[in-house]
């Protein structure tokens, strides 16, 4: 008998619980629509203000977020052009120091690694293999070094130096 008690009790609270929230569904419902319906008053003011915020914070990312696509894309084009002209300033010093020596492709590229420094020139192998055809011998250490003895000086290269063995 004891069980049975403790059950209508918890079937009571739950039919109480119930009614409760059936309430509260029927208020939420009135309450939306009154705001469909536009007669809410005061609600009606409260979304109005709501959606205009929202407007204005839509309007604001659209204009960030165009912002930082026009700054990545000059960022590219400025990342770029040290390059081009880094490029530039080597085929300038190769010419000088070695003239007989052409110049097809990019010479100059982007280091691998933060250690490397930025850019990278790698003429210096070419150039020591071309000589050794020819007959002279000269080491790519030597190579690259004549060849940063020609390099004009330029604000885009703060440091030149000789890597490798």
């Amino acid at each position: 008998a004891h069980c049975t008690h403790a059950s209508m009790a918890t079937v009571e609270d739950a039919a109480d619980r119930i009614t409760s929230i059936e309430e509260q569904v029927h208020n939420l419902l009135k309450g939306i629509n009154k705001t469909v319906d536009g007669t809410s008053g005061e609600t009606d003011e409260q979304v109005l203000s709501l959606l205009t915020a929202n407007a204005k914070l839509k309007y604001r990312i659209l204009h960030i977020e165009r912002s930082i696509a026009e700054q990545e894309s000059k960022r590219d084009t400025q990342m770029t052009s040290v390059l081009s002209v880094v490029n530039a300033l080597f085929r300038s010093a190769v010419r000088q120091a070695y003239p007989t020596f052409s110049l097809t492709k990019p010479i100059v590229q982007s280091s691998s690694g933060e250690r490397f420094g930025d850019y990278k020139c790698t003429v210096a192998m070419p150039i020591a293999q071309l000589l050794k055809q020819s007959g002279e011998s000269s080491t790519p250490r030597d190579i690259a070094s004549k060849i940063i003895v020609h390099l004009p000086s330029s604000d885009a290269i703060d440091k030149c130096e000789v890597a490798g063995p």
